[in-house]
């Protein structure tokens, strides 16, 4: 339901360039073209019209998502409790601020399938920006994308009084189903595992390698002495993409030492590992081309700040435990590869 709260005026939502306003890290949504099964022709080319236009987390899919679980695509269908109204289920008050005639037809109203996904997107993108300085600063936990969907279904006052997902199962579902519903909309990709292709994991973002491969002084207490991967600092929210081509194994907030994180399974016994991260862009079993964001970076796990341990297993088997193989020095790796760190 849109509108919890009506946002104020003031709002500039993301920039088109895909930079946060203030020129901070861009927040990626799931990557990939829009899977358009499951949604009604007439659809398709309003989602695609609309997919990162007002800026980059708010994709296809995710608005894909969000309007199968509002409505199922339904046009002409009204909450008798709420008044929430057409397929993206607009308050009255919401509305107001955000209906317009989109597409120059005349009407102006939630229930024109164009005027609704234009008016969702613009109002979604205003909740990102809202959530994303204050993930950078602190204020609140968690996915910036996520949370702008707690906004959307809560309302922002209830995000910001929790200091991140209100503790409201209903929010917590409708997070959980949308980011399900985001997956089968996002179109798998062609490079699938075993591709060959490698793609560096940061690029364009500027980063040096500091904490190399190999033994080392812990930089914290709990950090490993014998270090498996190469740490690149970069500011929370980074685009991170992966490496290769292949399959997610593992995506999760809570990998062990790492953190936020997740491994890709890219083919002849090669696994890629990207942690520390702040965000989640896939989910395990999904296809990954080489460059796809993955995720955020960020300063979760044993880090001592923001940056990402990109680790490179061989040898591993196609089933076994998430850390089999054997850890080699990605900088050697990558280059072999014709893709310098």
């Amino acid at each position: 339901m849109a509108g919890g709260l009506v946002l104020a005026a003031v709002l500039t939502g993301c920039s088109e360039e895909g930079q946060a306003p203030g020129g901070g890290p861009a927040y990626g949504g799931a990557a990939g073209p829009l899977n358009p099964a499951g949604i009604p022709a007439a659809f398709v080319p309003l989602i695609e019209g609309v997919s990162g236009k007002y800026c980059p987390e708010i994709t296809g899919a995710a608005l894909a998502a969000q309007l199968k679980q509002e409505s199922g695509f339904r046009l002409k269908i009204v909450n008798p409790d709420s008044g929430a109204s057409g397929p993206a289920q607009f308050m009255p008050a919401t509305w107001t601020q955000y209906g317009k005639d989109a597409d120059g037809n005349g009407t102006n109203s939630p229930f024109d399938p164009a005027d609704a996904v234009d008016a969702q997107a613009r109002y979604m993108c205003d909740l990102v920006a809202m959530m994303r300085p204050r993930v950078q600063s602190g204020a609140l936990k968690g996915d910036v994308l996520d949370l702008a969907w707690a906004g959307y279904n809560a309302g922002q006052g209830k995000v910001f009084l929790a200091g991140g997902i209100p503790d409201i199962q209903e929010t917590k579902d409708y997070i959980r189903i949308l980011r399900q519903n985001m997956l089968a909309f996002t179109a798998a990709a062609p490079a699938g595992e075993g591709s060959g292709q490698w793609a560096n994991p940061l690029k364009p973002a500027a980063y040096q390698v500091l904490s190399t491969f190999g033994p080392r002084k812990r930089p914290c207490p709990t950090c490993s002495a014998d270090h498996k991967g190469t740490d690149m600092p970069v500011p929370t929210g980074t685009q991170v993409k992966a490496a290769c081509g292949g399959t997610v194994l593992a995506a999760s907030t809570a990998m062990q030492g790492l953190g936020t994180a997740v491994v890709l399974k890219c083919g002849k016994g090669i696994r890629t590992y990207y942690g520390h991260m702040s965000a989640l862009r896939v989910m395990p079993g999904a296809t990954v081309k080489p460059g796809q964001v993955v995720g955020l970076s960020g300063n979760t796990g044993n880090s001592t700040g923001p940056h990402l341990h990109f680790e490179i297993h061989t040898d591993s088997p196609d089933s076994g435990s998430v850390w089999a193989g054997t850890a080699v020095d990605p900088v050697p790796f990558m280059k072999q590869q014709g893709v310098p760190l």
